[in-house]
């Protein structure tokens, strides 16, 4: 019984030194607000805004909305005349097989083309 205690002891003494030996978090890579970054960078820290793209407008009966992920986009604008093939210039990545980056307004939806469903939105994309 005195054998675990004393074993037990000793792992929580060394604990705290093997969470040290690692150095504070801002030194770890990866780590929020350290000098490193990720190896791949995500889209959000590439995107880039783009101006001078004028709107077409809005079909008959469809206003700005806010989109958020999870909704279904209608049928209406799952089209060409939507579609925003030019994914690079805002350094976004490729949409995917089955997906499409679709042009609302301002913003900018990554929509899969079977099921009209937002799988993210980018919001004032277009200045």
């Amino acid at each position: 019984m005195n054998r675990r205690r004393l074993c037990a002891s000793a792992l929580l003494l060394l604990l705290p030194a093997a969470a040290w030996a690692q150095g504070p978090p801002d030194q770890r890579s990866g780590a929020r607000g350290g000098r490193t970054s990720p190896a791949r960078p995500t889209p959000r820290q590439t995107f880039r805004p783009i101006r001078g793209r004028p709107w077409r407008g809005w079909p008959t009966g469809f206003s700005y909305r806010r989109w958020r992920t999870g909704q279904t986009l209608p049928r209406v604008f799952i089209t060409n005349d939507f579609f925003f093939n030019d994914w690079t210039l805002a350094g976004l990545p490729p949409p995917g097989p089955g997906r499409a980056w679709v042009r609302q307004g301002p913003d900018l939806l990554l929509v899969r083309r079977s099921s009209g469903r937002i799988e993210r939105v980018l919001f004032n994309v277009f200045i």
